[in-house]
């Protein structure tokens, strides 16, 4: 067997819908169906999760762990997410805020200035802003010139929006010291929403992007490396339909009632967290599983 990814080995991400409200409605967002305003926070789970997540790191400190602040927007309810950040960080555990950025720079909340403050003191976290065109653009763009240090931007791609994301990191690199990367709009962990490698912008934006260059971001088989549109051209995602393969579920989500699942198409029910993490666990990919490409697997023979 061979390895795919071995970078991400014993490595654990687990993604966190702290809140089910969002100040946006993407016609793409994989989120849509439960996006609710109403469902802003739930105070039981939140506290389950940070309790939870501690004891898994201090029963496995060799695992590496980064915990992913999603929703929703985090930027919600930014108070908390602070102080979750804040108690992980102090566990040695890295942290990611997950906000579209569309907020008012002179909100009542004041959601940017206290993010920029805590980036300012903080070392564990880093700050992923998601830029869609259904955001307030000049609200978005006036946010990412406030910030003090760099941040990592996301832009969803896909034939559609190609001038759209063209425009903004055109915009990034002229204004702002920001980096950004890019990922493809998906239906049901499908991608062939994109297909235009071909076009020159689309190149222009993947030679600027940090796809290409972040080493953990990168598909790593049989010790060669491979790019985000190398690996959308190797059907990596579908790697599991095309070969036998054994995959380190190591990408799982805490939803919004504290239940966990696999982030990949595996079907793998975690428990409550109130329960604890599950361990890493190694399991096989039968054919019907569409793959998450961060994970680190074996792949055998072909189907």
């Amino acid at each position: 067997m061979i390895e795919m990814n071995p970078q991400n080995k014993n490595k654990l991400v687990l993604h966190y819908d702290m809140t089910l409200a969002c100040n946006l409605r993407c016609s793409y967002c994989f989120k849509l169906p439960e996006l609710d305003n109403k469902k802003l926070f739930n105070e039981e789970v939140y506290n389950d999760t940070l309790n939870a997540v501690v004891n898994f790191k201090n029963k496995n400190p060799n695992i590496d762990i980064t915990f992913d602040l999603i929703g929703g927007d985090s930027f919600m309810v930014i108070d908390k997410a602070i102080h979750f950040m804040d108690t992980l960080e102090k566990n040695n555990i890295k942290s990611v805020c997950f906000t579209n950025f569309s907020f008012d720079k002179n909100s009542q909340n004041q959601e940017i200035l206290k993010i920029n403050n805590y980036m300012n003191s903080h070392e564990l976290f880093l700050l992923n802003v998601s830029w869609h065109q259904f955001g307030n653009q000049d609200w978005i763009k006036e946010n990412l010139l406030i910030l003090d240090k760099s941040v990592v931007v996301l832009f969803v791609l896909s034939d559609n929006n190609i001038d759209f994301v063209f425009e903004c990191t055109q915009w990034l690199k002229q204004n702002t010291k920001h980096n950004y990367v890019f990922e493809y709009i998906r239906d049901s962990f499908d991608t062939k929403e994109f297909e235009s490698f071909e076009n020159e912008k689309f190149k222009i934006i993947s030679q600027n992007s940090l796809n290409s260059t972040m080493s953990d971001k990168i598909n790593l088989l049989d010790n060669i490396q491979y790019d985000a549109a190398e690996s959308k051209q190797m059907d990596f995602v579908n790697i599991a339909k095309n070969f036998h393969t054994i995959c380190e579920l190591s990408q799982l989500r805490i939803d919004y009632n504290g239940n966990i699942h696999s982030t990949c198409g595996y079907h793998f029910e975690g428990g409550n967290v109130k329960n604890g993490i599950p361990p890493l666990k190694n399991v096989y990919c039968n054919s019907s599983c569409i793959c998450g490409t961060y994970n680190y697997k074996k792949i055998g023979k072909e189907r």
